[in-house]
């Protein structure tokens, strides 16, 4: 994953400005409202959330990962927060805007079972090239792991070989050493056990 900026660089220093205020216009209030599944009331209540977290208007790479360490402080998060970020779609700007959030937020929150697992796809598509592999999921599963902050045992290693093993050979029918969402969408209907095996929840 990308390297990300240090706590002493400013989001000023990399990134364009956006200009935050204290209430929600009613034009970008109106948008989500459209856009996403949630009631007037509840995107106002999340954007004051998002503004006592994000002051400048937006979450730089550095600041959410942050976020995910003062959440799981009892672990080790930052591969994971990283790939979640990557997995938001924040485009060229490289930063995370309220209405990008909401977008995210409805999927994970009110998406439907293919929304939520076309986030997931994305989580574990670590080269976003719109198909993943064993090496990705493996990698995933780690980070995963490393949450829980425990030591990673031969037992664990094991077991994170065995899961990535067993879920990718069945979603892979064609032997084609990559799968796309399609094919990922398809085995986890026909075999729940594989979203299981990814702790995938939907």
């Amino acid at each position: 994953m990308g390297h990300y900026i240090s706590k002493e660089q400013t989001a000023d220093e990399h990134f364009p400005k956006f200009t935050p205020v204290c209430v929600l216009s009613r034009k970008q209030r109106n948008k989500l409202i459209r856009i996403t599944r949630f009631s007037k009331a509840e995107i106002e209540e999340w954007y004051l959330i998002f503004i006592d977290l994000f002051p400048a208007g937006y979450a730089t790479k550095n600041q959410f990962v942050n976020l995910y360490m003062d959440v799981y402080y009892m672990g080790k998060p930052l591969e994971l927060a990283e790939m979640v970020f990557g997995a938001t779609g924040i485009g060229e700007a490289k930063v995370l805007t309220f209405e990008l959030f909401m977008r995210v937020l409805d999927v994970t929150v009110k998406g439907n079972k293919e929304e939520k697992l076309k986030f997931a796809f994305d989580v574990y598509d670590l080269r976003n090239m719109d198909q993943i592999n064993r090496s990705e999921i493996m990698f995933v599963l780690e980070a995963m792991f490393k949450l829980t902050g425990k030591k990673m045992t031969f037992g664990d290693q094991s077991d994170i070989l065995t899961r990535t093993t067993t879920a990718f050979d069945a979603m892979d029918k064609i032997k084609y050493y990559a799968v796309n969402f399609d094919d990922f969408k398809t085995a986890i209907e026909e075999e729940p056990w594989i979203a299981e095996a990814l702790n995938i929840n939907y």
